[in-house]
């Protein structure tokens, strides 16, 4: 991970300014490189999210400079606006400009934009970047990010910018279909791992197991939504949602919203886009008649836990 860092570094170095659409080239290009070279792969995300975040600055800053601000404090727009010499009233002391962090712009992007059927891959295209900058873990699912990257960000960057040609877009296209594939294999092998566990248990462990509570994080709530499982077919999955925090001494707190299901019998965990599948095809892993669709339901932003953590 820390070799495709420093590739990212120098290949940052060389541009005098960042365009987003430079930075669209240089994402899309690893990709395509990515191959035989899974480093390349951690290069696309990184690249394509620093795009994605200067697409939604730039079109934030369009429709109102203030809309990119942590805050929404007139001598900070004053500053951002080159109109300092204007304020009748002087600061006391010297202006900051305090960005807002990628959720608060997301939220406030999609207010104005098109493209919000892309946000949930965007989000968790963010959490992985923030996994690989931040952790010592070598792994990365590769299946998982083709995916995000081919049905989710390649398609919002193809919105706001023109550097899909035809050509390359079909070729984005065929890779997709070659992503989606791997990725409903290794989705296929996980829920299978899951059943042969499940077919392992006991009676008197099963009844244990529903009967405890889950193990959340500190900042986690289980929605006990009772869905059917697509590995041990008992009616004991659920939804999860959670907020990771960093507090900021200069700022608002950067917030992460995250949600997983899990099977309270097998412990079968599926990430959101995971989920998105079994949402997207039921049948194929519930068996004719059963959805997850409530969980769509769900997903509406509550207003009042907004607003408690500072989200926009």
């Amino acid at each position: 991970m820390k070799i495709a860092m420093i590739n990212v570094i120098k290949k940052l170095k060389n541009y005098t300014s960042y365009r987003s659409v430079d930075l669209l080239e240089e994402a899309v290009a690893c990709f395509l490189e990515s191959a035989d070279n899974p480093l390349k792969l951690v290069e696309s995300i990184i690249f394509s999210c620093i795009a994605i975040e200067k697409i939604i600055r730039e079109k934030l800053q369009i429709i109102n400079p203030a809309l990119i601000l942590s805050e929404i404090d007139p001598f900070a727009i004053a500053k951002l606006s080159k109109k300092e010499n204007q304020l009748i009233k002087k600061p006391l002391k010297k202006i900051k400009i305090k960005s807002a962090n990628i959720l608060t712009l997301f939220n406030r992007f999609f207010l104005f934009c098109e493209g919000v059927k892309y946000r949930n891959g965007l989000e968790r295209l963010f959490e992985i970047r923030n996994e690989i900058v931040h952790s010592s873990n070598e792994y990365v699912n590769e299946s998982l990010i083709n995916i995000i990257l081919t049905k989710y960000a390649f398609p919002f960057m193809k919105m706001y910018s023109g550097i899909f040609d035809k050509k390359l877009w079909e070729e984005i296209n065929r890779m997709a279909k070659i992503a989606h594939d791997m990725f409903q294999v290794d989705l296929n092998k996980k829920i299978t791992a899951a059943k042969k566990k499940f077919d392992l248990l006991s009676e008197h462990t099963l009844k244990q197991k529903l009967e405890s509570k889950l193990i959340l994080g500190l900042d986690e709530s289980e929605e006990r939504l009772n869905l059917i499982c697509p590995a041990c077919r008992k009616l004991t999955t659920s939804l999860v949602a959670g907020i990771d925090i960093d507090y900021n001494p200069d700022g608002p707190p950067t917030t992460n919203v995250y949600s997983y299901t899990i099977c309270r019998a097998c412990n079968l965990e599926l990430d959101s886009i995971e989920y998105k599948e079994i949402i997207n095809h039921p049948e194929k892993y519930l068996g004719k008649g059963k959805s997850w669709s409530v969980i769509e339901d769900l997903e509406s932003p509550d207003p009042e836990y907004d607003d408690y953590y500072g989200i926009d």
